[in-house]
């Protein structure tokens, strides 16, 4: 076996030519924005609201504000407490997580 320096040398600069690539590019293709975040929280909030009727793997109280939370944990790292609305669209959030709350008893029937 023979030890070839410039063979390694050169796997070392191509690895870090192409972390620095991906970095760059995660950082152009998919950067960690309001408006994405909100997005994130708009889709969590289809599928569990969508999987409370569902009639096939329905979600149960539990799963719901679990999920709900999440998606509301998530969101909030991206608001700025100093903008009303911002504010008031984590709070209409809050909302939604209520009435889903609602739904899912409405559905299981009296306790």
């Amino acid at each position: 076996m023979v030890y070839d320096p410039i063979g390694l040398l050169n796997t070392s600069i191509a690895a870090v030519l192409a972390a620095g690539t991906a970095l760059v590019l995660w950082s152009v293709l998919a950067p960690e924005t309001s408006a994405a975040a909100h997005q994130r929280f708009l889709r969590a909030t289809r599928q569990a609201m969508a999987r409370i009727t569902a009639p096939r793997r329905r979600i149960g109280l539990a799963g719901f504000e679990t999920a709900m939370t999440e998606a509301l944990d998530q969101w909030q790292r991206h608001l700025r407490p100093d903008r009303p609305d911002d504010i008031a669209a984590f709070e209409q959030g809050i909302a939604l997580l209520g009435a889903g709350r609602e739904l899912i008893r409405s559905r299981e029937g009296p306790s």
